[in-house]
């Protein structure tokens, strides 16, 4: 019913940033804090004493907003490992952690854009288990299973990973894709086992998503391609939209606000009226009902019953009215919400 149940926010006086926000099997909060702060940026090119930017992972209690554990970039990853070079005069986004998975040991998986590394981290000592992609990969990779700029890493139970890779910018690949990488711990090695790209092809210069289906598809966010489309394993895409999103799902929901559905009525040429009905975020609505009447406090007349048609019906009525409200109804005729009365106004 989209009621707010929390509201949650970054501890130490830091500022907590858009690029995760996730809920823990613990039903603690993941969220990402960019931070900065003063260090020698000479070995990237920069600044004896220039403005990076820390990215820090805290895990917090979602009913009391305490800090239980958090994680920070510097000292774990060198500012060498980044691909990004210094602007003078910015701050330097060295690391751009952008995605976190609490793995089922516990640890943490996280994406990192700018040094093109996938890392699992220990939740007991924070130090880096391994790191997939980048300057100091501890995993071979295959041919085509490389990735840059890229986002929304997810590991599974069978060892497939799954992420968006960008390529760009600056670019590097002609166009983005979609990649699962099969990952072999033993030997440390990653091969490519499939890649999703856009028909036409695009090239995402940020954002990005990746997500797997219960009947074994694929659904991709393109970012800034902007698109959204879906796949089947063999690579085929079934659908595609034009839109933009940082990161795009497909799963079912099931929502009524606790607000009322919204009317408007306005009388048109000739003098007959046309209702507008709507009801931002319900889900279930299948038909609208059209309730009218001289006293507003007494609408008993129904003067149309139509399906609803897109975000918006307009639903002209076969004669004049002066007051008229709109019941939101299911499938099955139940009745799931009711407008307030309005009076029919003059265009």
């Amino acid at each position: 019913s989209y009621q707010t149940v929390a509201a949650l926010h970054a501890g130490y006086g830091y500022g907590s940033n858009l690029h995760e926000f996730v809920i823990s099997p613990q039903n603690t909060a993941l969220i990402v804090a960019y931070v900065p702060i003063r260090t020698n940026l000479r070995p990237v090119g920069g600044p004896r004493r220039g403005a990076v930017e820390d990215c820090v992972i805290q895990e917090l209690d979602i009913q009391t907003g305490e800090v239980l554990w958090q994680w920070h970039a510097l000292g774990h990853v060198p500012i060498t490992d980044t691909y990004k070079r210094p602007i003078p005069g910015k701050l330097f986004s060295y690391f751009h952690l952008n995605s976190i998975q609490e793995l089922p040991n516990g640890n943490l998986l996280i994406s990192a854009r700018n040094t093109w590394a996938v890392y699992e981290i220990s939740r007991a000592t924070g130090r880096i288990v391994w790191q997939l992609g980048g300057k100091g990969s501890d995993f071979a990779l295959s041919p085509w299973a490389d990735f840059e700029w890229q986002h929304d890493a997810h590991l599974y139970p069978n060892g497939t990973l799954s992420l968006f890779d960008d390529g760009a910018a600056p670019k590097i690949e002609t166009e983005s894709s979609g990649k699962l990488l099969k990952l072999n711990l033993a030997d440390r090695t990653a091969s490519l086992v499939a890649s999703f790209t856009h028909t036409p092809h695009t090239l995402a210069n940020a954002m990005g998503s990746m997500q797997l289906l219960p009947n074994g598809n694929v659904f991709i966010g393109w970012g800034t391609g902007p698109y959204i489309s879906e796949y089947k394993r063999s690579g085929r895409q079934i659908w595609s939209a034009g839109f933009t999103s940082y990161r795009a799902y497909r799963f079912p929901w099931h929502a009524q606000p606790t607000t009322p559905p919204a009317v408007a009525a306005m009388n048109g040429t000739g003098g007959l009226p046309t209702v507008y009905a709507s009801w931002n975020g319900a889900t279930e609505v299948a038909a609208w009902r059209v309730l009218a009447g001289t006293d507003p406090s007494s609408l008993t007349t129904v003067v149309a019953t139509t399906p609803k048609l897109g975000f918006e019906t307009s639903i002209p009525l076969p004669a004049p009215e002066a007051y008229c409200a709109v019941q939101a109804l299911s499938a099955s005729g139940q009745v799931l919400g009711t407008s307030q009365t309005v009076p029919v106004t003059t265009g």
